[in-house]
């Protein structure tokens, strides 16, 4: 579906704005649906990052600059 397309690219998005806005040092903390595909977004855009947890539903990403 193409709104559904259209939300997620504006969610990486959001989250590549984030990682610029960081300091050296500073850490994005998010929390997304299971599915969206987040994690590839913080791994171009952070010098580390990761997944901290993850349930059914949710889970929370971390990216550190």
């Amino acid at each position: 579906d193409t709104a559904i397309t259209l939300k997620v690219e504006e969610g990486k998005a959001l989250i590549k704005a984030a990682c610029d806005a960081l300091k050296p040092g500073g850490r994005l903390l998010l929390v997304a649906n299971r599915g969206l595909p987040y994690e590839p977004v913080l791994a171009e855009n952070c010098k580390s990052s990761g997944e901290d947890y993850r349930n059914a539903r949710f889970k929370i990403l971390w990216g550190r600059k």
